[in-house]
């Protein structure tokens, strides 16, 4: 008896049956027989049931943890903005310190006008205490 050729792919266990559907784990064609189907899965083995389930549970955490990390999204931007923020007022109140170690370092040698009141406050200090010391020579060489 000559054998009828079957069109279309044939399941790989049985060659004589027409495939009915593909392993959703492994593709291969499967016949009506060999078809192991569980909810969505049509699967050619239990193994291949077993990993189909496994990776939709993997799929599962991984898109409920990027759902997780895109609710987060905004913090890491908003900690960038209060840490650049800081730096603003903290520049913005040290500013004359900034002003001045910016000159000492990286001017052309000529110092700020605040260090030239704090010298010129100092010079006077000084003068103030060499005149009294010297009053103070004077009282005691006089003998008051």
């Amino acid at each position: 008896m000559a054998q009828e050729k079957l069109k279309g792919p044939v399941c790989l266990n049985h060659p004589d049956k027409l495939a009915v559907a593909h392993c959703c784990v492994c593709r291969r064609p499967i016949c009506q027989e060999c078809l192991i189907q569980e909810n969505s899965f049509k699967c050619c083995s239990r193994e291949c049931l077993k990993m189909a389930k496994e990776s939709t549970q993997r799929t599962a955490d991984v898109l409920e943890r990027k759902s997780r990390s895109e609710a987060g999204a905004w913090v890491r931007p908003a900690i960038r903005l209060i840490i650049l923020a800081a730096l603003i007022a903290a520049a913005w109140f040290f500013r004359g310190n900034i002003q001045g170690l910016y000159q000492k370092y990286f001017g052309k040698g000529q110092p700020s006008v605040k260090q030239r009141i704090e010298e010129f406050n100092r010079q006077n200090v000084e003068k103030d205490h060499q005149r009294r010391n010297k009053k103070m020579n004077d009282f005691e060489r006089d003998g008051l």
